[in-house]
């Protein structure tokens, strides 16, 4: 799972299109966040199937050419901002999950505890 992308997502989704500039993240999420999170979403399967419909909309765009495919993306954008609304803890969470670096070791850590809920995604 590229959480990278998966947040940058999240990010573009929860941003509204005529701001300037988008509202600060606010503070960096915690470990005991993130697992309740995870709970929370993984123990009602509307909510879950709305993060895999999110992964979805990641592993698409993530196949794109940013210059080629702009309007596609812009379409994805508009369909995972749809879906982001149904799931406005996870929104929050990854909108201030981004101020982490996926690659650093607190990053790492985050990935795993997000996993079991990503795990539950058709691949």
């Amino acid at each position: 799972m590229n959480l990278k992308l998966v947040v940058a997502i999240c990010a573009l989704a929860a941003t509204p299109a005529i701001a300037q500039q988008p509202p600060p993240p606010g503070p960096k999420p915690t470990k005991a966040e993130a697992q309740q999170v995870v709970q929370s979403i993984s123990s009602d399967k509307t909510k879950a199937a709305t993060v895999c419909g999110l992964l979805a909309f990641d592993a698409q765009a993530a196949k794109l050419d940013p210059q080629k495919d702009q309007k596609k993306l812009e379409d994805l954008g508009k369909q995972a901002a749809a879906l982001v609304q149904k799931v406005p803890e996870y929104d929050s969470f990854m909108v201030r999950l981004s101020q982490i670096d996926p690659a650093s070791a607190e990053g790492k850590e985050f990935t795993a505890i997000l996993d079991p809920l990503y795990k539950q995604c058709p691949r």
